[in-house]
Parts: structure tokens; C-alpha cells; sequence
């Protein structure tokens, strides 16, 4: 093509786009486009229409005058069909068009949200303590409850400790009161000869020379010398001694509490087996004079344990009563 023939086709080019407006430059929003014979588009809308015809005469010219375009002209059509593509995908106000996939998606997401914050919701309010919920009146208030069930228990707690101690000292009392009455029965069987004794203590045996005989109230200094020395309990033969025993001369022998004692005569005395020995072997005492005046033979032995086993039936009074 010749220079003269470039420069027509140019001009010709230059009259078909005179009556068109060239696109407005891409500054993220088109000019609105408004008819000749028509009423005004809304606020907004792009120019569509106007964009493709004039990249339609731009194309039917771009076939004799391609070699006359400059590198920005080609830069600019590259603009304007990127701005028409974007323009495709909006909606007049602007904004993208929303598919109903994607609305089904947004609703999926949503409820898989609200179900996950519910159960994480729930999982919190067992973890937390029932206390939580509650305002800080009704603390206040349950705090005073408890601080006055508190009280009512320790009160109670009081009461029954001091019951207790009550009860733990009259029981120890009555056990005392007990074991001291057992004591005293005892004590006043071992005296009354009604009940069985041993301890440590002496026997003594007394044998009769030939042709002599031992009256009554030597048989009864005797027992009067062990108690004396404190002897607490006392058999002689069969005969249990108590505070009321008595001995009397018979022609049979020694009558002692209705019992014949005949020689040889067995004592048997629980105490002290020392003091017992002591105060039947003093110089002067019982034994010498059992020995010098009535030539009797008298042994006396020391035994820690001795038993004395024959015992006396309780007496029953007729006129005497226990204290209460």
C-alpha cells in the first residue's frame, strides 16, 4: 500500500468513528450511556450496547487500516474488552450476580455454623458449674442459706456432743457404781465367809500331846492373834471363821458354830504370810504357850498361794436392812 493510499484509508477511518464517543477511561466504572430517542437508564448501568458497536466498526476498520494503529490504541481496545467482560458478570446496581449454587452453599455454611456454635454452646454449659447462671442476688442469697445451714448443723453438732459426754459419763458412773458393788460383794462374801478365798498365807497344824487337851479358848486366842495380824480370811477344819464364830468346850471336844473340831486342828489364814508366822511364833505368844502349857506340837508353814474353799450359807436377818 503507498503512503498516499495509507493516508485515506486513515481519514475514512477517522469519519466512521467521528459520531461515535470514544470509551471513557478505565477508572472502575463506566459512563452511562444515554439514547438519543429514549428515556434515561438508571443510575449505574454500564454501557454495553455502545462498547460492542464500537469494537464492531473498530474491527470492520481494522482490516484496511490495522498497519495505521498505534501500540496505545491497541492497549485501549485491550482495556475496553476486559471492562466489557467484567461488566457481563454484574448486575446493574454494581454488583456480582449471585447463582442459586452459590446461595445453596451460603445456606449449607450457615447452618453447618449455627449447629457448631449450639452444640459448642451446650458442651460449655455442662462444663460450667450450675452456679453460673445464676445473678449475683441469688448467690448472695444462696451463700446465706448455706451459712445458716452451717450453723443449725454446728449447733446440732453442739447438742449431741454434749449429750454424748453426758451419756459416756453416766455410763462410766454406772460402771464405776458397778464394779464398786461388785467389789464390795466381794469384798463383804470373803468377810461373811460366803464366798471361796485365796491369796498367799499360812497353815498351821496344831497336834495334841498324849493326855492333854486344848480347850476352847486357846483355839480361840489363836484365831484372835491371825486376825489381829490381819488375816482376812480364816478356816479351821471344816469351819468357815467369821465375826460370829464362837468356840466351846464340849465332852466330845470343841464345839465351834454348832461343828465337833477334833485334834489334830488345821488353820489355814490369807494375809500376810510373814506377819501371820510372826505373831503365832513370838516369844510369849500363842504358839509358846501351846507348846509349854499343853505340850502340843505346832508347825506353821508359808504358802504363796493358798485356797480356802468351805464357805458359810448367808445369814438372813430379821431386823436389819441395807441403806439404799
Amino acid at each position: 500500500m503507498s503512503r498516499h493510499s495509507r493516508k485515506h484509508a486513515v481519514k475514512a477511518n477517522n469519519k466512521a468513528t467521528a459520531g461515535v464517543k470514544k470509551p471513557a477511561a478505565i477508572t472502575g466504572e463506566l459512563p452511562r450511556f444515554v439514547p438519543e430517542n429514549g428515556p434515561e437508564e438508571r443510575p449505574g448501568h454500564r454501557i454495553v450496547a455502545a462498547s460492542s458497536a464500537h469494537l464492531a466498526e473498530g474491527s470492520a476498520s481494522s482490516a484496511s487500516g490495522a498497519q495505521a494503529e498505534t501500540p496505545g490504541r491497541n492497549r485501549a481496545r485491550v482495556k475496553a474488552r476486559r471492562q466489557v467482560q467484567r461488566t457481563d458478570n454484574l448486575e446493574p446496581n454494581g454488583h456480582k450476580k449471585t447463582t442459586a449454587l452459590s446461595i445453596f452453599t451460603q445456606i449449607i455454611v450457615l447452618i453447618l455454623c449455627i449447629l457448631l456454635g449450639v452444640g459448642y454452646m451446650g458442651q460449655q454449659r455442662n462444663v460450667q458449674s450450675s452456679y453460673s447462671s445464676l445473678s449475683e442476688s441469688e448467690l448472695v442469697r444462696l451463700l446465706d442459706e448455706t451459712n445458716q445451714k452451717i450453723d443449725q448443723l454446728t449447733s446440732q453438732k453442739n447438742q449431741l456432743s454434749s449429750q454424748l459426754e453426758s451419756i459416756r459419763n453416766a455410763v462410766d458412773k454406772q460402771a464405776e457404781l458397778k464394779q464398786m458393788e461388785e467389789n464390795n460383794q466381794k469384798t463383804a462374801g470373803v468377810i461373811a465367809g460366803t464366798l471361796p478365798a485365796q491369796g498367799p498365807g499360812v497353815r498351821i497344824r496344831i497336834s495334841e500331846a498324849e493326855g492333854k487337851t486344848i480347850p476352847a479358848s486357846a483355839l480361840f486366842s489363836l484365831i484372835e492373834e491371825l486376825r489381829n495380824a490381819g488375816a482376812e480370811a480364816i478356816q479351821i477344819n471344816t469351819v468357815r471363821v467369821v465375826t460370829s464364830t464362837y468356840f466351846s468346850d464340849s465332852a466330845s471336844g470343841v464345839l465351834s458354830d454348832g461343828t465337833l473340831l477334833q485334834a489334830p486342828y488345821t488353820v489355814l489364814a490369807i494375809g500376810d504370810s510373814n506377819a501371820l508366822r510372826n505373831a503365832i511364833e513370838i516369844s510369849g505368844g500363842i504358839g509358846s504357850t501351846l507348846r509349854v502349857q499343853y505340850k502340843a506340837t505346832v508347825s506353821v508353814d508359808e504358802k504363796e498361794t493358798l485356797k480356802i474353799t468351805h464357805i458359810r450359807k448367808p445369814r438372813t436377818f430379821q431386823y436389819a436392812r441395807t441403806v439404799e
